[in-house]
């Protein structure tokens, strides 16, 4: 069972984008999407968050890339909050284990955690 928030603020407050590949702050937008983000479970239901946000054509590296978000983890599909509760249970338990916990692949646990001891 999944639980969708809608329309959760995932852009910036202010009307300046960041490039999420080399950090440069522009003023416009390429276009924009929502995605699905995980977050933390509430009992045996999952939680995903609509997070909306905006692709910038960097003038500095040369690509379209999406905005980078303060509160994402370094995998942009989980928020940091997520990434620190999973990387609390591997010290607890098999990465095996908390795969299974969180219904998430082993190399998803394993680079989660890798963020976590970092």
């Amino acid at each position: 069972m999944a639980i969708r928030r809608p329309d959760y603020p995932g852009g910036t407050a202010s009307k300046k984008t960041v490039c999420g590949w080399c950090g440069t702050v522009h003023r416009s937008y390429s276009d924009s999407k929502t995605r699905l983000v995980r977050d933390l479970s509430c009992g045996d239901a999952r939680i995903y968050l609509d997070v909306g946000g905006q692709r910038v054509s960097c003038r500095r590296g040369g690509k379209v890339k999406r905005e980078r978000l303060d509160w994402l983890a370094d995998n942009p599909f989980y928020p940091k909050r997520f990434a620190l509760f999973v990387g609390r249970r591997c010290r607890s338990m098999s990465i095996k284990d908390v795969a299974k916990e969180v219904h998430l692949d082993w190399h998803t646990v394993k680079g989660l955690e890798k963020q976590y001891m970092a």
